[in-house]
């Protein structure tokens, strides 16, 4: 028996009813374009807010802080478009319609009101309308400045099927983007929240939700380090949720996770791992060849295409050709990071649409720091650029070739899925489906 990510959820829903008030705000165009919840949270102290695929929107108050005719007064204020109501939970149907399956929408507002008191190592923030743990060590600061220019955190929540998941958000200083949603650490509280309108801030102190190209940022899953090393893991953080979940929100709701029996478990022995040579990816790669191309077409970018084709060809038994993209090859693409690309305003090729393409991005300037670090050897990177190559291929044939799966000695047929939402008319999400073509529950 093992225990899942998937929980079911039990209720008090008087209780919830006697102690909160939660009113529905709805809206034409995406709610994510306003300051309609940040009202809520910076005005009338609402205790969580959660958005509902956009154009949807859930606010939770403590019984009575705030009528419903006060509250649809000051929304419909500055957007008379908006629909404000509260809803009757005891309601089975208005749960349905508001919450879905397993009441999900429900349990993500009442996580989104944990408050942790300040002096708690562990601390969570939900002024953006998600709910984040945070910590400390996770924000890079300016050497000069001493102020932070990135920050990232863990969003917990709990996904359509409630599946609790904890992926990690960064936010980085804006000097470019003048469109968006903007973030600032609030000059009173310290917390990090959206900006608002009347916020009276710098353009260099805004915050974007975006990673730098070369420093995605990670938490690892497991730590046993140390005990502290353990709580900035994953499993550190969710087991950290999960009781505070159980002391704040106890009386309310009770988790727990789902177990399953039917599984499988195979230990991979260290001389077992699957290990392709290179005479097996350059076989691999030559069936439709390999193509480079060179975007950046400078000194450097002509260093670095010369050192990969002396590379494949020495090692891999490959003879790449030099061209334009070739829907029918492997493509290596020498491009500049995306710094470079914000710093001159010119169209980013991160961004273009190359379904169709198997193609592995190289980028100039970090490539050419590698170069210059005598280090590092060149045969690891192009090794996980071969890899990468032959992942993406697998890919977009839809099969799994790079391992050799008659070693886990399963009787069982896999097959791989993956969900994608379908827009409705209003531009929210009417369902959420999956490669195989059922449909999931919300």
């Amino acid at each position: 028996m093992i225990l899942t990510n998937r929980f079911n959820a039990e209720y008090n829903f008087d209780l919830i009813d006697r102690d909160f008030d939660i009113f529905l705000v709805e809206k034409p165009e995406s709610l994510k374009k306003t300051n309609i919840l940040d009202q809520a949270t910076e005005q009338f102290k609402a205790r969580a807010v959660q958005y509902d695929f956009g154009y949807k929107a859930l606010v939770l108050f403590d019984k009575g802080d705030i009528s419903e005719k006060k509250f649809k007064e000051a929304v419909q204020n500055e957007h008379p478009e908006a629909i404000v109501k509260r809803l009757d939970i005891l309601n089975e149907d208005v749960r349905s319609n508001n919450f879905y399956y397993q009441n999900r929408l429900l349990l993500q507002l009442l996580v989104n009101s944990i408050r942790v008191p300040r002096d708690e190592e562990f601390s969570y923030n939900n002024l953006t309308g998600e709910m984040f743990y945070g910590n400390p060590k996770w924000r890079e600061k300016d050497k000069i400045t001493k102020e932070p220019y990135s920050v990232y955190f863990l969003q917990i929540s709990f996904d359509p099927g409630m599946y609790l998941n904890l992926d990690v958000k960064t936010f980085k200083k804006s000097k470019y983007s003048k469109t968006g949603r903007f973030y600032i650490f609030d000059p009173k509280t310290g917390y990090f929240r959206k900006k608002l309108k009347e916020d009276d801030v710098k353009a260099d102190d805004l915050f974007v939700d975006n990673a730098f190209s070369k420093n995605h940022n990670n938490v690892n899953y497991l730590d046993f380090g140390t005990y502290e090393k353990f709580r900035r893991s994953k499993l550190g953080v969710m087991e950290q949720f999960l009781r505070d979940v159980n002391k704040y929100l106890g009386q309310y709701v009770i988790l727990t996770a789902q177990k399953r029996t039917d599984y499988q478990c195979y230990v991979e022995k260290k001389n077992d791992r699957d290990t392709l040579s290179e005479k097996d990816c350059g076989d691999f790669l030559n069936k439709l060849g390999v193509n480079i191309v060179d975007e950046c077409r400078t000194k450097d970018s002509e260093k670095i295409r010369q050192t990969i084709v002396d590379e494949l060809k020495n090692c891999y038994k490959i003879d790449p050709s030099i061209g334009e993209l070739d829907e029918s090859a492997y493509n290596i693409r020498i491009i500049h990071n995306r710094e470079y690309y914000e710093n001159n305003q010119v169209a980013d090729p991160h961004n273009e649409d190359l379904q169709g393409f198997i193609v592995q991005h190289v980028m100039q300037e970090e490539y050419m720091d590698f170069l210059k670090d005598p280090k590092k050897k060149e045969a690891p990177v192009i090794r996980k650029m071969v890899t990468e190559l032959i992942l993406k291929g697998d890919i977009q044939s839809r099969q799994v070739s790079i391992y050799d799966w008659g070693k886990l000695s399963s009787n069982k047929t896999w097959t791989f899925v993956q969900r994608k939402k379908i827009k409705s008319p209003n531009g929210g999400f009417e369902s959420i489906v999956n490669a195989a073509g059922k449909e999931s529950r919300h």
